[in-house]
């Protein structure tokens, strides 16, 4: 059983590259230029994910959200589609999201253990919803 899993995955992966996905998180602020000048410093002192290098356009919505969070409405949404829940991890800092913003993160699959590195777009924010799309590598990392 585990072979066909992981057959599926990356025929689920090639899927994923094309989900779009739309999630509110309750408890985040929008952010406004100030916060975000503070959080930026607080930012660059902690370890850091890989990421968009692309800065937000100015007046840009965006907001600032734990890692975790996002790789939680991830995982909710690679489960509708995949049919079970992988785990995602985006590490454990907070992060600014905004328009265009690429985040990678890791896909663990649950059958094996096998890592894929996840790339997630947000697409769209307003107020404190966004919107975003997910890509699945093909091939596990290492």
């Amino acid at each position: 059983m585990p072979r066909r899993t992981l057959a599926l995955l990356p025929a689920a992966a090639l899927l994923l590259g094309l989900a779009a996905c739309s999630f509110e998180i309750g408890d985040v602020e929008p952010r406004d230029e100030a916060t975000s000048a503070e959080s930026s410093a607080a930012e660059s002192q902690a370890p850091q994910e890989e990421e968009s290098t692309a800065p937000p356009a100015d007046g840009a919505q965006s907001l600032a959200i734990e890692a975790s969070r996002l790789a939680e409405a991830s995982e909710d949404a690679l489960e509708a589609q995949l049919g079970y829940r992988p785990e995602i991890d985006c590490g454990d800092v907070n992060i600014t999201i905004y328009l265009d913003r690429m985040t990678y993160c890791d896909l663990i699959d649950p059958v094996d253990g096998a890592e894929y590195e996840v790339t997630i777009t947000v697409t769209s924010i307003e107020g404190e919803q966004f919107e975003f799309d997910i890509a699945v590598d093909d091939v596990p990392q290492g």
